[in-house]
């Protein structure tokens, strides 16, 4: 499960991503949309689990500080909550440069 502020996030970058504000980049060989905004760098990149025969979306959020750089990590498998949001955050970013 994502947490609810992150879900928010997917969502607002989902909008602006949609209604044409926000292009994304995308590379085919690791299957991984990314964009940088201010001062954060958003990347979702998918996979196929073959010890769940599933696929996962990862979202990494880095975060650049004044003084340090972190990275925040969110996964969730097609099995789990949430992994609809996040395909369809990915779908449209892949979309948007097109």
């Amino acid at each position: 499960m994502i947490p609810k502020k992150i879900l928010t996030i997917i969502e607002d970058l989902f909008n602006k991503t949609e209604n044409g504000d926000l292009e994304w980049g995308y590379n085919d060989e690791l299957a991984t949309v990314y964009i940088t905004i201010q001062d954060r760098e958003y990347e979702i990149s998918y996979n196929f689990l073959e010890t769940y025969e599933e696929g996962q979306f990862r979202m990494k959020i880095t975060k650049h500080g004044r003084d340090s750089t972190t990275d925040y990590y969110y996964d969730v498998r097609e099995s789990e909550a949430d992994y609809d949001k996040l395909k369809n955050l990915y779908d449209s970013a892949q979309a948007s440069n097109l």
